[in-house]
């Protein structure tokens, strides 16, 4: 993802840190999913 695993880990473990781009970059690639809008709602690609 071009991204450190020191990032990954963070997105996944502390949702207070604002990651919001990162965690939307990783539910798109890991998952059949695309995320639209700031909430998160996911649509099958």
């Amino acid at each position: 993802m071009g991204v450190a695993q020191t990032s990954i880990f963070n997105a996944e473990e502390t949702p207070g840190q604002s990651l919001l781009k990162l965690r939307m970059r990783m539910i798109e690639t890991y998952s059949p999913f695309k995320v639209t809008g700031p909430v998160f709602y996911l649509e099958k690609k």
